[in-house]
């Protein structure tokens, strides 16, 4: 299962059922692909930012 909540402001946090091999700097969208529309980009950040 994967949950979308909402954090402050324009920001969430996306929790997944496995983990992405992500790097520090890696960018990534999320997309909608029906609607043709990039709704979010992300920048993974460096460790101890946020939680």
């Amino acid at each position: 299962m994967t949950a979308l909540g909402a954090l402050v402001g324009d920001t969430a946090r996306l929790s997944l059922t496995r983990a992405l091999p992500l790097r520090v700097g890696d960018v990534t969208l999320l997309r909608d692909p029906g609607r043709h529309h990039i709704p979010a980009g992300v920048t993974v950040p460096s460790r101890g930012c946020g939680r």
